[in-house]
């Protein structure tokens, strides 16, 4: 579910700080059946945990991270970010009072604005009034979550078969290319088109990867 909102929010064009678009994820990804319901609110396992056992960031340290620094590669540190960017999340979400402008915050950060600027258009609060919020968020007796008024429908699937060997190679082909090791994935389409040259899909997707890579010749 975690990397399913990644998917939303990137085919949704949402231009999100890395702290709300993994603090979302991590919120959504607590959905669950219950009772005949969904809800929607748990705490993810060991966040909790990691948010009492380090000194947090600051909350301008916490709202700038990229997707080069250390808080978020770095193993030692990429708990707590993944964790105290879940807490912000769900506080925004899902508090009573913060809830309803949660819309317009989204749509400020989305369509620009600094997180801190976000603050104040929708909920007239500075960063530092987020932050002691936030404390006193984590400090609370119980966090709010929501009851959808539906359940999980059950899908009916086919059968599965074996994969397309060539389906597979162009796949992990297109996925060395996805994270950027663009020389890997060429050497590997190279290779494709010379034992397949009839495959189409092998021309199609060493195309994109082409394009990816910004080699227009290719």
């Amino acid at each position: 579910v975690h990397e399913y909102i990644h998917l939303l929010v990137r085919h949704s064009e949402l231009k999100l700080p890395v702290w709300l678009n993994e603090g979302m994820a991590e919120v959504y990804s607590t959905i669950q059946p219950f009772g005949g319901n969904i809800v929607l609110g748990a705490v993810p396992k060991g966040r909790a945990y990691a948010l009492g056992q380090s000194k947090w960031l600051p909350i301008e340290k916490l709202t700038s991270v990229n997707h080069e620094s250390a808080e978020y590669n770095e193993k030692d540190r990429v708990g707590l970010f993944y964790s105290q960017s879940w807490l912000l999340a769900h506080m925004l979400m899902l508090d009573p009072l913060l809830r309803p402008e949660f819309p317009k915050f989204l749509g400020a950060v989305a369509g620009g604005k600094s997180t801190d600027e976000a603050f104040r258009m929708a909920y007239d609060l500075t960063p530092a009034e987020i932050e002691k919020r936030l404390g006193a968020y984590y400090r609370s007796d119980s966090l709010m979550g929501v009851r959808f008024d539906t359940k999980f429908q059950k899908m009916e699937t086919s059968e599965p078969e074996p994969a397309d060997p060539v389906a597979v190679e162009v796949a992990t082909a297109s996925l060395l290319s996805a994270i950027q090791r663009h020389e890997d994935a060429a050497a590997r389409f190279k290779s494709l088109i010379a034992t397949y040259p009839d495959r189409h899909e092998v021309h199609a997707a060493a195309g994109q990867a082409a394009w990816a890579r910004r080699d227009r010749e290719a």
